[in-house]
């Protein structure tokens, strides 16, 4: 759950779990990019293997466009183009008390988007992970190496079971973790040079 207004440095709730708000920010995006204010949210996915090990890490963004009281959501490519397309011109005072006093009712819809997106990236991430099991080719070549290597296994027995266990357990049971990052608004120009009243 995000908090209710979030502000900079404030402390959100994401699935029991508290989390600190690193920003928040709107920005003015070409109308030709999105026709409605846009709401997206921001989050570090990091995956860790049995081992507390980190198997994976990217950033995240789920979000979807405010038109009047509903929130429509943007597929990955619109999110991208309207992100990438942000200036650094700000939308105004106005616009911020508007947002502000959206927020609780958009907030949902945007947690909703947020974690169906966690759940399709944590997917893809979970079928791209090695497996620890040997292949048979895999398991073949292991026994050709033991075999040249049983002379210095001799010295070394348990050196060859450590390491499989290890390899092993930092694939096991990988768990994904999700940290909110930062909410942005995302504003067409035509509506900040005074064609809308907020």
């Amino acid at each position: 759950m995000l908090a209710p207004v979030p502000e900079l440095g404030q402390l959100v709730d994401v699935r029991k779990r508290r989390y600190v708000v690193a920003d928040v920010t709107a920005r003015v995006v070409p109308a030709c990019l999105i026709e409605a204010p846009a709401l997206v949210a921001h989050a570090r996915l990091l995956v860790i293997g049995g081992t507390s090990h980190r198997l994976h890490e990217e950033l995240i963004t789920a979000g979807g466009l405010i038109r009047g009281d509903r929130f429509a959501r943007m597929n990955r490519g619109e999110l991208e183009a309207a992100l990438t397309g942000a200036g650094f011109g700000e939308p105004g005072e106005a616009f911020e008390r508007w947002a502000a006093g959206r927020w609780e009712q958009h907030r949902p819809s945007l947690e909703a988007a947020s974690e169906q997106e966690e759940r399709l990236r944590q997917e893809g991430i979970q079928l791209r992970l090695p497996s620890p099991e040997f292949s048979q080719p895999e398991e073949e070549q292991f026994r050709r190496n033991r075999d040249n290597l049983k002379t210095r296994l001799a010295a070394i027995p348990g050196e060859m079971a450590a390491e499989e266990r290890a390899i092993r357990a930092r694939f096991r049971d990988p768990v994904p973790r999700v940290f909110p990052v930062a909410v942005t608004y995302l504003v067409p120009a035509n509506m900040v040079e005074g064609k809308v009243s907020w």
